[in-house]
């Protein structure tokens, strides 16, 4: 069922010179100029080409930002921001600066915020819909009962208690939530959210993005092509790539049975296990002792990647004067079965990048083991594990 038709209102001028930022699926961070993106492809003005999988979020030069404050959130969490328009029959009109005129049926609304003082709470809208209101106190109140009709003046709603259909002033209606839980399909390929520079959002699979504009195939079923000049963030979903540290694991499997390890935890993300950088890695894990960290690859996944060695207890103390100490094994584990194992690695040692195929692995274990000796310096860093398809 379609529940969205929009009348675009193309935006006319070229973009500014101005760079965009893009962050990477491993927080780092780069300023360029986008060009294009067309099959999986992101190119930019300085001649680099990325695959959009490995790009987390693109911040798009700002050239102003229009402001409405009325919300239609979308069940799929798209959010359009514009104007009422006039009232239609199970539905609502919206007048966006970006898209046109848009109608929306209400079976694919999942709030309309009006804007105002006041928050909307977050009641569980099941089988009613919920009408928020200003009352004589200035508070936000609800009623539970069935939307009726929407017009730029008024909202007519039906109040469950007494079984009678009210209208108030739009301008006392602080929100309005549906009592539908029915979700439009999700796409099978790579997902996007478009931020519009009037704060609306967009999901759907990119199907191109030239120097213009952008095609998404939206989840509504209809493929839209936006003026590029009307996009402020994109914003990448893609399980293409997954970093480690930004996972929590399934299972924690650690040695505490000496001396600093009591005090210790388990394991830090994007530090040693001391509180030293990772650097030059963006992101990572610091263990002590024997840790293991398990998680769920559900065998989907090809490849794991990590650079590995020990985070030295000298080095971020700042005592540069004490000798480098400490000894680990890094090992993998796919499903219980051993893939990797590094042998004795010690604390001079210079990091090492290790690349282990995974494929059909459903339950992925990194380990990093104090080996034959009880050093105190027995801490060891991942820097940027992840895999990937």
């Amino acid at each position: 069922m379609r529940l969205l038709t929009f009348t675009f209102l193309l935006l006319a001028g070229t973009l500014p010179a101005l760079s965009d930022d893009f962050i990477l699926q491993d927080n780092r961070k780069l300023s360029d100029s986008l060009l294009t993106i067309k099959d999986r492809v992101c190119k930019l003005v300085k001649g680099r080409q990325l695959d959009l999988a490995l790009i987390k979020q693109i911040d798009l030069a700002q050239i102003g930002k229009p402001k409405s404050s009325l919300r239609v959130h979308l069940i799929g969490g798209d959010v359009l921001a514009g104007k009422l328009g006039q009232k239609i029959d199970r539905g609502v009109t919206l007048t966006s600066q970006m898209l046109g005129q848009i109608r929306i049926k209400l079976e694919g609304v999942a709030l309309i915020d009006f804007g105002g003082k006041g928050k909307i709470p977050d009641d569980p809208a099941r089988d009613v819909d919920y009408l928020y209101y200003i009352n004589k106190e200035g508070e936000v109140v609800h009623m539970k009962g069935a939307l009726e009709s929407i017009s730029p003046k008024n909202v007519s709603f039906m109040w469950k208690l007494t079984g009678k259909t009210y209208s108030l002033p739009l301008a006392k209606v602080r929100g309005l939530r549906m009592g539908r839980t029915n979700a439009p399909a999700e796409s099978d390929g790579m997902t996007v959210s478009l931020t519009l520079r009037d704060g609306s959002t967009l999901t759907g699979e990119a199907l191109e993005i030239s120097e213009k504009r952008i095609a998404l195939h939206h989840v509504s079923d209809r493929v839209l092509r936006l003026p590029r000049s009307s996009i402020a963030r994109i914003v990448i979903s893609s399980d293409w790539v997954i970093y480690l540290a930004r996972e929590k694991p399934i299972s924690i499997r650690t040695d505490r049975l000496y001396g600093a390890g009591k005090l210790l935890p388990a394991y830090r993300k994007n530090t040693s296990i001391w509180g030293g950088s990772l650097a030059p890695y963006s992101n990572g894990i610091g263990t002590y002792g024997t840790t293991v960290l398990s998680y769920n690859l559900r065998g989907r996944y090809k490849t794991f990647k990590s650079a590995i060695w020990i985070a030295t207890l000298s080095k971020t103390a700042g005592l540069s004067s004490l000798s480098p100490q400490g000894e680990v094994i890094f090992r993998v584990y796919g499903d219980g079965k051993k893939l990797y194992d590094s042998g004795l690695v010690r604390a001079t040692d210079k990091p090492k990048d290790i690349e282990v195929d995974v494929r059909d692995v459903r339950r992925l274990s990194i380990e990093v083991n104090r080996g034959p000796g009880w050093g105190v310096g027995d801490a060891g860093n991942w820097g940027n594990p992840h895999v990937h398809k």
